[in-house]
């Protein structure tokens, strides 16, 4: 059978541009200037699910920056995609996540997030990320993520230096 959308079926909602890093490889690179001041409140994020629930789309990517870095906001997003009816998804580098985050996220029907870990080498992914300590971080988030019953997807930006680290990427996660 085949099938047509009249509209995307898929939206990605960038809900804030404050990041707790500064990756080399970000698509954002401009953020550092108005970092914290473009943001989603309340009130256009009503507007935009409005928009989004009459263009029929069913499946909102909840993005930044770094979405829980403005946590409430993240919430009250996941609030409006389950009374429109839409499934969620969430991308982040769960560098601030921890079970009590997680779980509200779980109850509001979240079962899946996508985080990037740039290296299997921490010193790499330090340096990518520009945050001593990120390797450490993103993999204590993973495992909360895992442990609460959230499923995973991990990617990676392959660059000259690390592109011969894809296969061990692959399995440490």
């Amino acid at each position: 059978m085949k099938r047509i959308f009249a509209t995307p079926t898929t939206a990605n909602l960038e809900l804030t541009e404050i990041c707790n890093v500064k990756c080399s490889h970000c698509y954002n690179p401009w953020r550092e200037e108005s970092m914290g001041s473009i943001s989603l409140e309340e009130e256009k994020l009503k507007i935009v699910f409005n928009r989004l629930a009459e263009a029929q789309v069913f499946h909102v990517v909840l993005t930044g920056g770094e979405p829980f870095s403005k946590f409430n906001t993240l919430l009250i997003a996941m609030e409006m995609a389950n009374k429109n009816g839409m499934s969620v998804s969430v991308n982040s580098n769960l560098m601030l996540a921890n079970d009590k985050k997680i779980k509200q996220l779980v109850a509001l029907g979240l079962d899946h997030i996508l985080t990037s870990l740039p290296s299997v080498d921490p010193s790499t992914t330090d340096s990518i990320m520009k945050k001593v300590g990120a390797f450490d971080q993103i993999m204590k988030g993973i495992k909360t993520a895992v442990r609460n019953n959230v499923r995973v997807s991990v990617n990676m930006v392959v660059t000259r230096e690390t592109k011969n680290q894809v296969y061990e990427a692959g399995k440490l996660v």
